[in-house]
C-alpha cells in the first residue's frame, strides 16, 4: 500500500514539472481547456487555479469518442495511477510539447 502512495506522490510531482516545462499556467491554458487522464482532473485544476470545469477529464475516452475537444494541451500518463489515457481522435494533429517522468504533454490542434 505504501508503494502505491509513493508512486501516486511521484506522479503528482511529475505532473507539476510537466506544467512548469510546458511554460506554466498561462501557457497551459492559452490553447484551451487542458485534457488529462480522468483521475488527475482535480489535481490539474488545483495546480492551475481554475474551476474543475476548466480542465477536461477524459472519462471513457476512445479514438472515436475522445470525450475532450481540441484545441488543448493534453496531459497523458499510464493508466495505472491516473486513469485511462486521453485518446487521440482521428484527424487531430498533435505536437509533442514536453515530458516529465510518466507524463507526456501534447499540443492538439483543432
Amino acid at each position: 500500500m505504501l508503494s502505491v502512495a509513493r508512486s501516486q506522490a511521484d506522479q503528482r510531482h511529475e505532473l507539476l514539472r510537466a506544467i512548469d516545462r510546458s511554460g506554466g499556467r498561462a501557457a497551459v491554458l492559452r490553447p484551451g481547456r487542458p485534457a488529462i487522464n480522468p483521475w488527475l482532473q482535480t489535481a490539474l485544476a488545483w495546480e492551475l487555479d481554475v474551476p474543475l470545469s476548466g480542465v477536461q477529464a477524459t472519462w471513457s475516452s476512445s479514438r472515436r469518442h475522445p470525450h475532450w475537444a481540441p484545441p488543448a494541451l493534453v496531459f497523458r500518463a499510464p493508466a495505472r495511477l491516473a486513469g485511462p489515457r486521453p485518446a487521440l481522435p482521428r484527424g487531430v494533429r498533435t505536437q509533442a510539447v514536453t515530458r516529465s517522468g510518466r507524463w507526456r504533454v501534447l499540443r492538439a490542434a483543432a
